[in-house]
This record gives C-alpha cells, structure tokens and sequence, in this order.
C-alpha cells in the first residue's frame, strides 16, 4: 500500500469513489499515474485539512501541470495550512498561470501564508512582481512578510532592487533590516563581507548570530579569523552557530581550528557540535579527530563520535571501528559492531565474530544481527556455535539470528536448542525453525512437541509456526491444541493455523470451536470459518449472531458476508437490532454482499441509523439492490442528506435502477457542492443511458472551471448514452 492508498484507507473503504476504479496500468505507467492523479484530486476535496494538505502534496510531487488549476482553486481553502501547502506546491509546479492568484492572496489574514505566497513569487515571477513586493517592503504589518520580500529581491539583481532594498535599510525590525543587507550584499558582492564583520560586535545578540551564519553561508575565507576570534563567546548559542560557520569552509585552517578546540580540556561543551561541523570537512580529515574522540571522558562525546564514524563510508573508517572494538565503553562496542555489520562481509566478519563473546548483552545481540545480515557460512558456523554458550541470552540471540539460514545444519542445531531449559531460548528457536526450516520433515515433531511447553508464550510461536506445515500429524496437534489448551491466547493462535491448513478435520475443529469458553478464541474460529466458504458454517454462524460477546456476533455477522448464502438473510436482520454500531455496520455491509431482495426494507430503515459508518454502509449496500422501492428514498437522501458520501452512494445506486421516469433528482446532482457527488451523478445518468441527460450533460462540459476529474466522466457518459 503506497501513500495515496493508506490516505483513501483513512476515509474508509466504503468512501473511495468508482471513479478511481480505472483500467489496469500499461506498460507505461500511463493508467496507474492517470490513477493516482484522479485520486489525488478525489483527496483534495476530503472533508479532513490534513488529508488534504497531504493530497495537495502529493500532486506536487506528480509534476503534472494539469493540476495548476485545481490547485488555484484551493488556495480559498479554508484551513491555512492546506493553503500554505497549496502555495508551496503552485511554486513547485512553477506555471506562471499561478501567479495572478497568488497575488491576489497577498492580503491574507495569516502571516505565514502570506510569507509563503511572497517566496512564491519570487519563484514564479520576474520584473513585473517588483511593484508587489516593494509595496510589501514598505506596508506589510509584518516583520516575516517584510523579511521574506526583501530574500526574494536579492535573486533578482537589478538596479531597481538595489532601490528597493536601499529603501528599507531603516525598517523598524532588526531581522527585515538583516535580510535587507544581506540581500544587497547579493546584488552588490563588493560590500557583502565587510558590514558583516562589523556585525560581529553588535551588542545585540541576534544581529552577532545572524552575521556568524550569514558569514558561513558566504564562505569567504578572510572571515576565519573573525569567527576563531569569537568561538569562545559566552553564550552557546553563538558558539554554536561560530561551529557551524566554520564547518561549512572548504579550508584547512578552519578545518584546524575546530579540531584544536574540541580537544582541549575545556572544549567538552562544543565538542558534539565541532564533531558535527567536521563530518562536512571530508571523511580522511574527520578520521584522526572522530578516533581520538572515542577515547574521550565525556560520554555523549564518545558516542557521538561513534555514531558519526559508522555514517563514514570510505575503507579506512573500518580501522576506527576495530578500535572501537576494544573500548570500555559498551555503547561504542555496541554500535562498531553494527557499523561493520554494515559493510563488506569480506573486510569485516572476522571482526564481528569475536563479540559474539563480548560480555555485554547489547554487544552480543549486535554481532548476531549483523551476522545474519551478512550470511555466508563463516557467520553460520559462528551462530551455530553461539547455540552451545552457557549463557542464555547468548543462545537466544544465537536462535533469533539463525531464522534466516536454512541449511540442514542450521535445522539440527535450532531443534537442539528447542529443548532448552530457558524459555526464551526455546521461543527464539522454535520461532526460527518455523521461518527457515520449511522443507524438512524432522521440524514437524519439534514444533508439536512445543505444542506441550509449560510457557503460554512458547506455545503460541508453536502453533504459529505449525501454520505453514501439511503434515496430518501437524492438524491433529493443532486441533488437540485448540480443544484442550489452558490458555485462550494460545488456543486462538491454534484456531487461526488451522484456517491455514484447511480440511475437513479443521472445519469440525473449528466449528466446535465456536463453543469456545473464550470470547476471543469464538471471535477467531468465525472468522476463520467464513474464509472457508463452506456452507455447512451456516447454523453455526447464524447462532454465533446471538452470542453474548459483542466481538464474536460482529465476527459472526462478517463471516456469512463471506458465505454471501440467502439463507443468513434472516439472522442478519435480526442482527440489525444490536445496540453496538459497529456490529450492525458489519452486518449492514453482509447483508450488501449477500445482495438478497429480502433485506431492502431493513437497509431502506438503515438509511436513517443513528451512526454515521452504519448510515454509509446502508447506502453502499443499497446499490447492489435494484427495486422500484429504492428510488424514493435513495432521492431522499440525494436530495436533502447532509454527508456528501451518503448522497454520492445515493447517485450511484439510483443509476443502477434499470429506469426512472423522474431523471430531475440526478440532473439537480449535477450541480451539488461536492465533486464526487456530481461524478457519481454523472457515471448514474451514463448507466440509464437516457437520452433526456443529453443536454444537462453537454452544458456541464461546457462550464468554465469543470474539474478534470468530472470531465472525464462527463466525455465518457456523453459517449455512453449517444451509443
């Protein structure tokens, strides 16, 4: 499931308009980018600002132009953070057909927005947006508008800029004044670095740290003894910003500096931040300083260190490592062993094998992960042996590690250890027999053999892993396990292997599960039942509906949607009575896949649920039912609902009525405040093909901001009903 999918998951599946529902994908791509992109604009219309914030996003990252206009339109969004969004994704785009909207959103009540809107322009526009901008330079209210202009016109170096800007030096805020000179100093390179050095001494604080980081993004080098000068200030975060600087110069003597100050002994405040600094220096020049930083008192400068050398990708940061190996300090232990993990087997895994026997726990679980990442029979052997510590964490992670070997080696040893004396070891073995012991029969006994364990928790991985097995003997141990074990947890897992399994004998297992004292082991064989299809599951499921558990008569109910048999129609409208919502949702959404005439009145009623999900679930399901009953009141429900999808599901299953002598509800959709109920209005008229739907249709094509998604359908209803 990718982003767009989990975004329409969020709405519920019942929400996802058939719109989207388009061919399959070329080998192009074209129908699948066609299919996001009609989804997307589908998002852009949600009832959620975050969703459509992040639908906004999403068609930014699509690059396609065709959703400028869309886009536009939602910059009179509601929610000022999708409109930030939109701004954001409009410069992005970079049509120049936005920008008249943009400036006409430059008096937006939200100073962020605004600010947004003006670093748009500076993007989308030229000389023409100067007026603009130097009106906002000199009225905006605020100092973040002022400021964001006056960035803006330092990319565009033009003597009329250097006017503007020359105009709003004296701007009552310290911050637009900065920005101003900053970006004069663009225009004008020739004054950029000398006000700058001035700054440095201001006696305000943040005019000093807006010239240090202005100075470090300048890069040039004859400011460097400047920012030694102050890299001891007091404040720290003008030390901070002084590491920053001087990490970003591409110079030995700055390189130097940082170094010197991160060693000496009272150093210890700006250390992580110098280590930081230097990583931008190039990994050779960072190597001798992140090596003697691990041997650091200071403990969060020694991990830091660490932490930096295993981002270090050229050959000689594995000789750091090995150091590292060595040190007291078991968080460095612990993450060169990973680091190594994560090279080259060849150069690394006769390092990585001998802490395997290091005495810290962490340090060991490491080596074992990094191992089974790097494979190759050498870190088998070495795992192997791991199994014959008399440590138990040891074993344990030994087992875990080894789930991803499969050799008959590896077999032999995990069924050795998966009659441990500590639990853990036999859970990790039992655990990984089932992931990479599949083809060999001598895993069988082993894991029926667990089935018996004294600890719940082993038995459970035991009935787990036994899911993947066909051996008869593996059924009848889950199915004993199912019938007699103490626990339900575990009992439940045996009841969800067994639907892996299927067979006759797991369909009476588990229908006698269904008399389970545990609710929960209940809820599982009926949901496991309904994926057999099996209608012999009937009675039994029906009398599920009656259980005294709220959970079990929902999984009941979902079971013979599953079945889809006339035969539950009945149950199931009784089942429509239970005070819990979500459970008549689930039998409203049976009774839908059921598509049995019985239950129209009982949906029809549904119409009118106190829940919202059972209210959309009815109008879903009613479109599979086709009766002159409906159409009054799925009319009602287009006509005067509330909830767009409601009215959306209404439109769809009017069209599916075969024939209605009053088209007049459906041409009224045509015009609804929602795009998707006017798409399915649209897809209904289509499948009546009624010629009298002509008109309406062509005049909505003809409308002048017709969303592109709406004129597809509109083309292909026009299409449909003239053929």
């Amino acid at each position: 499931m990718d982003d767009i999918d989990q975004l329409l998951a969020d709405l519920g599946a019942e929400n996802t308009p058939e719109a989207l529902e388009l061919p399959a994908a070329t080998s192009d791509g074209k129908h699948a980018r066609e299919q996001r992109f009609d989804a997307l604009l589908f998002l852009l219309k949600s009832e959620k600002p975050e969703v459509r914030q992040q639908a906004v996003e999403f068609l930014a990252e699509m690059r396609d132009l065709q959703a400028v206009e869309p886009l536009m339109a939602a910059l009179q969004d509601p929610d000022p953070e999708v409109r930030h969004q939109v701004v954001v994704a409009l410069a992005d785009l970079g049509d120049q057909r936005a920008v008249p909207a943009l400036k006409q959103i430059l008096t937006d009540s939200n100073t962020l927005l605004r600010a947004s809107v003006v670093e748009a322009l500076g993007k989308l526009g030229d000389e023409q947006i100067f007026a603009d901008l130097k009106q906002i330079l000199a009225e905006d209210s605020s100092y973040l508008v002022r400021a964001t202009a006056a960035e803006v016109l330092g990319g565009f170096p033009s003597a009329e800029c250097l006017e503007i800007l020359t105009a709003a030096l004296n701007d009552s805020d310290r911050w637009v004044r900065t920005q101003v000179a900053e970006s004069l100093c663009l225009i004008d390179p020739e004054t950029r670095l000398w006000p700058l050095l001035q700054e440095l001494n201001h006696n305000d604080m943040e005019v000093r740290l807006s010239a240090v980081e202005r100075l470090g993004r300048l890069g040039d080098t004859r400011a460097i003894p400047f920012l030694e000068h102050i890299l001891y200030e007091e404040l720290s975060a003008i030390r901070e910003a002084v590491i920053a600087a001087l990490g970003r110069f591409r110079d030995s003597r700055a390189t130097d500096i940082l170094i010197r100050a991160a060693l000496q002994p009272d150093g210890e405040s700006m250390r992580e931040n110098i280590l930081q600094s230097l990583q931008s220096q190039g990994e050779e020049i960072l190597l001798p300083a992140l090596t003697r930083a691990l041997n650091s008192a200071d403990i969060d400068t020694r991990q830091n260190a660490i932490e930096m050398l295993r981002q270090l990708k050229c050959p000689q940061v594995i000789d750091a490592l090995k150091t590292a190996l060595g040190n007291r300090d078991e968080w460095l232990r612990m993450v060169a062993t990973i680091a190594l993990g994560e090279r080259e087997p060849e150069l690394t895994q006769a390092l990585i094998i001998p802490m395997l026997s290091d005495a810290s726990e962490r340090v060991v679980q490491a080596a074992a992960e990094a191992l089974s990442r790097q494979r190759g029979s050498a870190a088998e052997e070495a795992l192997l042996g791991a199994l014959k510590s008399d440590l138990r964490w040891v074993r344990q992670v030994a087992a875990q590690a080894l789930a991803v070997f499969s050799s008959g080696e590896v077999c032999a040893g995990l069924v050795g250890v998966a009659s441990d004396a500590e639990p853990e070891v036999r859970e990790a073995a039992i655990r990984a027999l089932g992931q990479s012991c599949h083809g060999s029969d001598k895993i069988a006994p082993v894991l029926i053999a667990a089935l018996a364990d004294e600890e719940a928790w082993v038995r459970q991985v035991a009935a787990e892993a036994l899911s993947d097995r066909q051996e008869p003997e593996a059924l009848e141990a889950l199915i004993h396990t199912l019938e007699s074990d103490e626990d339900f947890i575990v009992r439940t897992f045996a009841a969800q292997a067994l639907g892996h399994l299927k067979g006759e004998a797991a369909f009476q297992a588990l229908l006698k599960a269904l008399e389970d004292a545990s609710s929960g082991v209940r809820q599982r064989a009926a949901i496991t039942l309904g994926l057999f299809k099996d209608a012999r599951a009937l009675p039994a499921l029906i009398k599920a509906l009656c259980d005294t558990d709220a959970k079990v008569v929902q999984a009941g109910a979902e079971a013979l949607g599953f079945l889809a048999l006339p035969e539950a129609v009945a149950a199931l409208l009784e089942a429509l009575k239970h005070s819990e919502p979500w459970v008549r949702c689930s039998v409203v959404q049976s009774l839908g896949q059921i598509h049995h005439q019985d239950a129209l009145h009982a949906l029809i009623a549904a119409l009118d649920d106190a829940d919202n999900w059972v209210r959309n679930a009815a109008a879903e399901a009613l479109g599979a039912l086709k009766s002159p009953e409906l159409i009054a009141p799925l009319t009602r429900v287009l006509q005067k609902n509330e909830d767009f999808l409601m009215r959306a599901f209404a439109a769809s299953a009017l069209g599916k009525q075969g024939k209605l002598e009053d088209l007049e509800p459906l041409l009224q959709a045509l015009e609804d405040g929602h795009v998707l109920v006017r798409e399915e209005a649209v897809k209904a008229l289509a499948e009546l093909k009624d010629s009298r739907a002509l008109s309406p249709l062509e005049a909505l094509l003809k409308a002048p901001q017709l969303e592109p998604v709406l004129k597809s359908s509109v083309q292909a209803a026009l299409a449909k009903i003239r053929s």
